[in-house]
């Protein structure tokens, strides 16, 4: 329930923001803008129905069940205390989610820290803030559909976080 939450709150703070860039493309007379606007609340909407559906599955059993849906029927909270938390590719996942995130702040607020140059700060930021995206994704490709520790696939998602890095630093 609570990360539920979190993510119907998260998806509030997007939408907001989606609607200030929304205003700042549609008044610039930008469509290409637009466009990838609307598809950004697509996303926001497919997000929103996921957690609805989430939300259902979790407070009635007979949906749960039969639904078929996500990681065997189980809810996000349950594969998130599961697979994520217990298996070393997930915590590594949420260690690069973490660190990619302060990087991304970092990046913005103050890119001298991080050594980066300023007038790059701002595609710096975008590749950091949407990494953990990528990392998800990753992670979820390699490792399901059993979610079973191996030391391949452990390896990959320590890839994975140095990838960004890379990019910017070589």
């Amino acid at each position: 329930m609570l990360l539920r939450t979190i993510g119907y709150l998260g998806i509030a703070l997007l939408v907001v923001f989606a609607t200030f860039g929304m205003i700042i493309v549609f008044s610039n007379r930008d469509w290409y803008g637009v466009f990838m606007m609307t598809g950004f609340y697509a996303m926001l909407i497919f997000f929103w129905h996921g957690l609805r559906s989430s939300g259902r599955r979790e407070s009635n059993p007979a949906l749960r069940d039969a639904s078929g849906l996500g990681w065997y029927g189980e809810t996000f909270g349950a594969f998130f205390n599961g697979p994520i938390l217990h298996t070393p590719e997930g915590m590594v996942l949420l260690f690069g989610t973490g660190i990619s995130l302060l990087f991304a702040v970092l990046a913005w607020f103050v890119p001298s820290i991080v050594a980066i140059n300023p007038a790059r700060s701002s595609i710096t930021t975008t590749l950091f803030s949407l990494w953990p995206i990528m990392l998800f994704t990753i992670y979820i490709k390699f490792c399901s559909p059993h979610f079973h520790p191996r030391v391949y696939t452990t390896l990959i998602m320590i890839c994975s976080i140095g990838f960004p890095f890379y990019l910017v630093y070589k």
